[in-house]
């Protein structure tokens, strides 16, 4: 749908012999896409597997596999919650490495840069 109204405001932008308001618009508005790890998506995958079977088991009415399929299930899904754990704690590590790894790296260049600067001017004073 973003994709029609960003053709049609162009379109006119167009027709209005303003090539300017073109080159200013944003072309892609859609979020980008995440990678999904493939060890999440491994787990995902299994649990859906395990509820079917588990769903499988119910409706054929063999009470001793759904009790098996059932406890297959409770294990994928805490596998699946130990995955999406570690993925949002790898997310948090980028997202402090971002916010305060990063300026605090160019700040200490700096005052490493600063230091070095007032141990030459001591030398040339001397």
């Amino acid at each position: 749908m973003t994709n029609n109204v960003a053709l049609a405001l162009n379109a006119v932008d167009w027709l209005t012999q303003d090539s300017d308001l073109i080159a200013v618009r944003a072309k892609n508005v859609e979020d980008p896409a995440i990678d999904v790890p493939s060890d999440v998506q491994a787990a995902e995958d299994a649990a859906r597997t395990a509820q079917d079977s588990v769903v499988a088991a119910a409706q054929v009415g063999d009470a001793a596999n759904a009790e098996k399929a059932s406890k297959e299930r409770d294990d994928a899904l805490e596998k699946r919650k130990a995955a999406l754990e570690a993925w949002e704690k790898r997310k948090r590590m980028y997202r402090w490495g971002n916010m305060v790894g990063i300026p605090l790296a160019f700040a200490l260049f700096g005052v490493a840069r600063w230091q070095l600067r007032q141990r030459r001017r001591r030398h040339l004073a001397a």
